[in-house]
Order: C-alpha cells, then sequence, then structure tokens
C-alpha cells in the first residue's frame, strides 16, 4: 500500500491542474457584487472619507456589466442568473458609489438598467412568492438607496411587485418581533452600541 501513495498523490495533482487551471491562490466561487459593496460601505477607522476595504470599492467600479447591472450574466441565454438578486447586487452598488461620491457614469448606467428591466425581473416572481431574504433585503436597499440620495424609480408596471415586498417585509418583520420581542432595534442598539 505504501508504494501507491507517490502515484495516487501524482494522479490527484494531476486532476487538480486538469479541473482548476490557472487557478492560483482564488477561490472557487466568484466575488458576489452584494457582498462586495457592503464591504466598501464600511469606512475607514483613521480616514472617515475612505472605505476601509478599497479594493472592494475598486471591484465595483471595474464590475458592471455592459448591460448597466452587477451580477452574473449567463451569455449562452442572454440572461441574468437571477433577476431579483441582480437588482438587489445593483441597488447596493449603486448605493456604495454614491455614499463615496464616485462612480457617476456607472450609478446612471444602474438606473436606466433597474428602469428598463425591473419589470421583466420582478415578474420571475409569483406575486408574494420572493425568497424571504430579498423580501427582507430589497425594500431596505431601496430605502438605503434613496437615503444618500439616489431617485430610484421604478416603473409604473411595477408597482403591484415593489408593494408587495414591501407588504410582506412588514409581516415577516412583525411576526418574529411578536415572537422575538427581544430583536427590537431599540434592544439590538442598546445591546451593539452602549459604552
Amino acid at each position: 500500500m505504501e508504494s501507491q501513495k507517490p502515484s495516487i498523490q501524482s494522479l490527484v495533482n494531476a486532476i487538480k491542474k486538469e479541473i482548476l487551471p490557472n487557478m492560483g491562490s482564488r477561490s472557487f466561487l466568484s466575488p458576489s457584487p452584494y457582498d462586495t459593496a457592503w464591504l466598501a460601505m464600511i469606512p475607514d477607522r483613521r480616514q472617515h472619507d475612505r472605505p476601509m476595504f478599497e479594493g472592494c470599492l475598486n471591484w465595483v467600479l471595474h464590475n458592471q456589466n455592459e448591460e448597466g447591472f452587477w451580477g452574473d450574466y449567463d451569455h449562452d441565454e442572454h440572461q441574468m442568473s437571477d433577476g431579483v438578486e441582480c437588482l438587489a447586487s445593483t441597488l447596493i452598488c449603486m448605493t456604495v458609489l454614491k455614499t463615496w461620491h464616485v462612480g457617476s457614469t456607472l450609478i446612471e448606467k444602474g438606473l436606466k438598467f433597474i428602469h428598463e428591466n425591473a419589470e421583466l425581473l420582478l415578474s420571475r416572481n409569483k406575486p408574494r412568492k420572493f425568497p424571504r431574504w430579498i423580501t427582507i433585503i430589497m425594500p431596505g436597499m431601496v430605502d438605503l438607496a434613496r437615503d444618500v440620495g439616489l431617485e430610484v424609480i421604478f416603473p409604473e408596471s411595477t408597482e403591484r411587485a415593489i408593494l408587495d415586498l414591501f407588504s410582506s417585509r412588514q409581516r415577516i418583520l412583525e411576526r418574529q418581533f411578536y415572537f422575538f420581542p427581544s430583536l427590537l432595534v431599540e434592544n439590538y442598539h442598546m445591546f451593539f452600541f452602549s459604552s
């Protein structure tokens, strides 16, 4: 059995080279625009006018798709992999750019994309059947984008879907706070931010 050890290891190495060519130290996962943008939002502790993770901001600046969104694009099928996820990623990427006062042309392109494609992207889900995570974060992304001064305008045709998202989020949060009153924002704030 010992004599087979080098040959098994060489086979493993050969398979790795074949399956993972030129990967180097990179991971299997591509960067998530949503997560990357959130990291880019964190200000540096010493210089509050700069992001702590400047590389994440640079990634956002250099990874908008031709069509104006951030996220995966299936070139064979000519469509985004997940429309609602794409909207959330695009909203947070535009928000981070607006927060750091950079990428105004990228923001305009992203706003145009949302206005032109929101109906198609939101219609992929049946009414009131959005994934729970998107029901919670999407309205927050819209609020946050508007808070930093982005004029996010959805077409009238998406009004019902947007209202469904906001009301569904409200129902979920009310249910959670009913069963877990300690999750109230005031308690969260006191727990994490009191001195």
